[in-house]
């Protein structure tokens, strides 16, 4: 039995894992297509299609060495954009950057709208709410995403790894910073001139490409576009090679083909990045047909969704010695079945805690269940 159940708990684990990739690739397809959608005339549902399609095919071409090196350079294209697109936006607001300043304070824009009560409704401004929240979404995808851990293990040494993780982290408070302050510029810019916004624009995702278009110069706004696009090709190249690397290595050379030899599994591994891919591309195609009110919101609600029940397993492998196979899947099934049920009956809960709700029921829940299965061998990753 305990061998079925460490198999299930495999399953489930690859399962919810595929499923966050899906939802992750959707959303970074449909983001970049709304820009290129406002400064062409190809809509948003082709322009989904042929940057899908340019990189499933780069990643099957290139692995995980095109996802390494497309990821340095793009990462230095996108921080690169972002911070001339922020400082071409202080040059047009009247009064710069001491005007869009006064106006964030003005209208509670930075940090004075949050509030110390634990407040867990959608829309909540609580500060320690939000704090825990973000902190989950952060240290699910970094501790038990396979799209980052790909990353450490090509690293040659463990001092290497930790380094890599180190600069990560700085660069992403840097690089969060970067964009918060040119959300807060756009906002300023956008209230001062009332006029230069759209008012037929039916998505506010969209409000960061129409700026590009109408206010900064040809060369200026290719080179930004181009910026938002590399942000969308590094994170989807991640996600196909994570979820062909993890399919091969524990189901296909494990399961259904012990034994197979590498040049066969190569093979194995590109056919699933085709098809991800090709789902992928679905996806976002049904959310460019429907009413997203924020991708950003749907992107950390899909983390815990999926994702959760995932963190809590390896924190369950890792933190507790007596957990098995059985205690563990238990927990993660259910951890994963209440925050479906929160999302489905539209509970009064931000779906920012979905990550948190899903890692805390699935560690507590198969710490005790597995004491049920206390004669079974524990079982660790």
């Amino acid at each position: 039995m305990e061998q079925r159940f460490n198999l299930a708990t495999r399953f489930f684990a690859s399962l919810s894992f595929i499923l966050f990739h899906i939802g992750r690739v959707a959303i970074v397809l449909y983001l970049p297509a709304i820009a290129l959608a406002q400064v062409s005339s190809i809509d948003v549902i082709t322009c989904i299609v042929i940057i899908g399609i340019l990189c499933v095919v780069y990643t099957v071409m290139g692995g995980i060495e095109a996802v390494v090196w497309t990821d340095a350079i793009q990462a230095i294209v996108l921080i690169g954009g972002a911070i001339l697109c922020l400082a071409l936006v202080f040059l047009k607001v009247n009064g710069g950057i001491g005007a869009v300043w006064q106006t964030s304070v003005a209208d509670a824009k930075l940090f004075s709208n949050l509030t110390g009560d634990f407040d867990i409704k959608d829309g909540t401004t609580s500060f320690i709410i939000l704090f825990v929240a973000f902190f989950f979404n952060a240290l699910v995808p970094y501790t038990s995403g396979q799209d980052v851990v790909q990353r450490y293990v090509t690293t040659p040494t463990e001092k290497d790894a930790a380094r890599s993780l180190k600069t990560t982290m700085w660069m992403s408070i840097f690089g969060s910073l970067i964009f918060f302050g040119l959300g807060i510029a756009l906002y300023a810019f956008y209230k001062a001139t009332p006029v230069a916004l759209d008012p037929a624009m039916l998505k506010t995702d969209a409000i960061l490409p129409f700026f590009i278009l109408q206010q900064l110069p040809v060369g200026i706004a290719g080179l930004i576009i181009g910026a938002i696009f590399a942000a969308a090709q590094s994170t989807v190249s991640s996600s196909l090679n994570s979820v062909a690397s993890a399919y091969v290595t524990d189901f296909h050379a494990r399961v259904f083909r012990p034994g197979n030899l590498d040049h066969k599994n190569l093979v194995v591994a590109r056919i699933v990045v085709v098809l991800l891919g090709m789902v992928g591309i679905t996806v976002a195609c049904i959310m460019a047909k429907s009413e997203i009110e924020s991708a950003c919101k749907a992107f950390n609600s899909l983390i815990g969704l999926t994702a959760g029940s995932l963190g809590g397993l390896f924190a369950l492998g890792i933190f507790n010695k007596r957990a098995n196979g059985s205690g563990a899947f238990l927990g993660a099934l259910i951890g994963f079945g209440i925050v479906v049920c929160l999302h489905l009956s539209e509970a009064p809960v931000t779906g920012f805690l979905y990550a948190c709700i899903g890692f805390f029921v699935c560690l507590i829940l198969g710490s005790i269940l597995s004491l049920l299965f206390k004669n079974e061998t524990p079982h660790h990753p």
